[in-house]
Parts: C-alpha cells; sequence; structure tokens
C-alpha cells in the first residue's frame, strides 16, 4: 500500500463514520495487512536490507483505501491494541486508529531521501518537545514496490530517532512477507489469501 492508499483511507474514514459510503466495502475488495513492530527492539530482515535498484520514473498505482505512504503521528493508545491481527483489517480498527492518531507529518509519496530526512526532523522535533508519559510516537509506513527502495532508511530513521512503535502496511500476498517474520500481533484473523 502507498502514501496516496493510506491518505485515501484516512479520508474514507469520516465517509465510513457517517454510513456515507458502504461500511468497510473497501476492506473486503483490498489485500492490505498491517504490521505493528518495536523499532528500538525488533524490525525484520526485510525493513533493515536497502534495496539494490531505485524506483522506476512511474509513480505506483494506488490502492482504493488511500493512506499516504509515510505518517509521523502520535497516539494515546499503543497500535498494537488497534491492531492486533495482521490481516485482514476491520472497518472498526481502521475507524478507530483514525481516530486514535494526531498527525504530526505526512508524506503523499517518498520522492527523495529528502523525504526520510523531513521524518527524521519530524521525530526530533517530537522527542525535544514536552509530550505526554502516555503518547506513543507512531510511524507509518506503507510498503510496496515503489516505497521498499525507502524502507531499510524509513526503519533506521524510526529507531534512531526513537518512534515507540512503526506501523507498516502493505499488500500480503506480494514478497517480502512480513508474515514469515516475528512480530508483537497474535498473526491472522483468518487465513492469508
Amino acid at each position: 500500500m502507498d502514501r496516496r492508499e493510506v491518505v485515501r483511507v484516512l479520508l474514507m474514514l469520516p465517509l465510513l463514520a457517517t454510513g456515507s459510503c458502504r461500511r468497510g466495502a473497501w476492506i473486503t475488495r483490498e489485500k492490505v495487512c498491517a504490521h505493528v513492530y518495536q523499532p528500538g527492539q525488533f524490525l525484520p530482515q526485510p525493513l533493515q536490507e536497502t534495496s539494490q535498484e531505485a524506483p522506476g520514473g512511474r509513480k505506483p498505482s494506488l490502492l482504493t483505501i488511500g493512506l499516504p505512504v509515510l505518517v509521523l503521528c502520535t497516539m494515546a493508545r499503543p497500535p498494537l491494541g488497534l491492531l492486533p491481527y495482521f490481516w485482514p483489517l476491520t472497518a472498526l480498527e481502521i475507524q478507530t486508529l483514525e481516530s486514535s492518531i494526531g498527525i504530526v507529518w505526512a508524506a503523499a509519496l517518498i520522492q527523495s531521501d529528502a523525504d526520510v530526512q523531513q521524518l527524521r526532523h519530524g521525530l526530533d522535533r517530537v522527542r525535544t518537545s514536552a509530550r505526554s508519559g502516555a503518547e506513543h510516537v507512531v510511524v507509518l509506513f506503507t510498503m510496496n514496490d515503489y516505497t521498499r527502495h525507502w524502507a531499510a532508511a524509513v526503519a533506521a530513521a524510526s529507531r534512531e530517532g526513537g518512534a515507540d512503535e512503526m506501523v507498516v502496511f502493505k499488500d500480503p500476498t506480494i514478497p517480502p512477507y512480513l508474515c514469515d517474520h516475528p512480530a508483537l500481533q497474535k498473526g491472522f484473523r483468518r487465513p492469508p489469501p
């Protein structure tokens, strides 16, 4: 899932909440899994590997849920409590996630290393600002063929910047398969696609 997908999900949440859209229709159509990690403790190998190929000039096609590719946010509750399973995500989980985050910084697309540097600056600002001890600093990252080039840099920035959690959204049918690596979550709610 790329940034536009993340943005689209966030934009769809008010529609879902008001019933203006058939509740959860996109969730049943899309193959999107969520993986929650604590970057200071453990990140799986695919998030630490530097892709040898830079993404091509063509921008990725977007999933219909519309999430931004990279988001720095704060949350009152840890994301693990909101997303206990990799897949499938439910409409209630997405609504709860959307209502729980305070966006500090977001990038619709990662176009260069400067976007990752902006994430680092945002993490520095959050770390040095006065914040509640109960507040979690979370990096949301959409991993796809286009953004995989920056996965190691985003993971390193999250770890070095002191993010409490990192949530990775991706299509579970496309490698790398994060589900094959240890994680904090319970696993699959039902068998993967």
